[in-house]
């Protein structure tokens, strides 16, 4: 299998037209990708990921199955290879799977890096530190190609398998071998269809909760015409919804989760999934999240009509789990009221 090794040829490669490359670096499928193997532990690091949090791997991850993956913007291979990732991530993230990237992207790529990973649907946390073949983790693991991904059982920090063994076919079943292992019960998941729009998964108190992207706003909008709920724009960011921790704590987390739980069969749930102001996509709910108050903490909740042209009701965030609950029954039954009333009684 081709990969894409470091070298004075790279630049070159990609100067030229039509695919045609003149760099000098090794395509061999057994190369070694890199100075860690099977079976031996995963060594620890620190370091900080694009929306600022400092991640340490792999003691982070312990119960889950984890899936450490060099690679970056630039190389085809990688992108070839990242709708098997994401596929992997959305059939197994409910049952304790993650993916920790390490973009290997060039200097001053950083918002690029973000554009991209947003418009490709990455939720999971990616580290870039702008220094290349350099770049400190890939250092660290010695990385002499990519992609490079690397499985990791978070509770032993082991390498369970790496490089072209979870790469296609044999990422998904490398995943849920080592799940199983664990214990994990996987319900008959069907196989993985391409064609369909994809949703965000979390697991609360046993229950498996989707909710739309903002950017599959449209979705969303079918859905609720098709079921008459209002839409719920729950505006939080990626690492408050993985269902860590309990949905009564008073803390952010606690909060975005509270919400999705409450709201699961209430309404059509769009999240914000990025550390970017994915609701400057809908300006009235821009509107409505910065008025009155424009430092507003996350979570906050905005309910839409289902064309998604009218805000029926806020829910700004709120420390007190039986407060944050009254506010959120109080919600829903404003939005209820306005959504079975006649147009004529809803303008007024």
């Amino acid at each position: 299998m081709e990969t894409i090794k470091a070298g004075n040829g790279f630049r070159l490669c990609f100067a030229l037209t039509a695919g045609i490359c003149l760099g000098t670096f090794s395509t061999k499928a057994d190369d070694i990708q890199c100075a860690v193997s099977a079976g031996q532990n995963a060594p620890a690091f620190q370091a900080r990921i694009v929306y600022g949090q400092t991640v340490n791997f792999p003691a982070d991850y312990k119960g889950k199955v984890v899936l450490l993956d060099f690679w970056a913007t630039w190389s085809g291979h990688c992108r070839e290879e990242l709708p098997n990732v994401a596929a992997t991530y959305q059939k197994f993230h409910p049952y304790g799977f993650d993916v920790l990237s390490v973009s290997l992207d060039e200097p001053q790529q950083g918002p690029a890096l973000l554009q991209f990973v947003r418009e490709h649907n990455m939720p999971w946390p990616q580290i870039y530190d702008g220094r290349y073949w350099k770049a400190a983790v890939a250092v660290e693991y010695g990385v002499k190609s990519i992609p490079c991904p690397i499985l990791v059982d978070g509770d032993t920090g082991k390498i369970i398998a790496l490089g072209d063994d979870v790469r296609g076919e044999g990422l998904p079943l490398h995943v849920e071998k080592a799940l199983e292992a664990k214990g994990r019960k996987l319900p008959g998941l069907g196989p993985y269809n391409p064609n369909a729009p994809t949703k965000l998964t979390v697991v609360i108190n046993g229950q498996i909760i989707t909710a739309w992207r903002t950017s599959q706003l449209k979705d969303a909008e079918q859905e609720a015409k098709s079921e008459h709920k209002p839409i719920a724009w729950v505006v939080s960011s990626h690492e408050f919804l993985d269902g860590v921790g309990k949905i009564s704590s008073n803390g952010s987390r606690g909060a975005t989760l509270h919400a999705i739980y409450a709201l699961r069969d209430r309404a059509i749930l769009v999240f914000e999934d990025a550390m970017v102001e994915n609701h400057k996509d809908l300006a009235l709910v821009d509107r409505a999240l910065h008025s009155p108050d424009p430092d507003y903490i996350c979570p906050v909740v905005v309910f839409l009509n289902p064309d998604a042209t009218r805000v029926l009701a806020k829910v700004p965030f709120q420390q007190n789990f039986e407060k944050r609950g009254k506010a959120l029954a109080n919600a829903l039954g404003e939005v209820e009221a306005k959504m079975s009333a006649t147009p004529t009684d809803a303008n007024h």
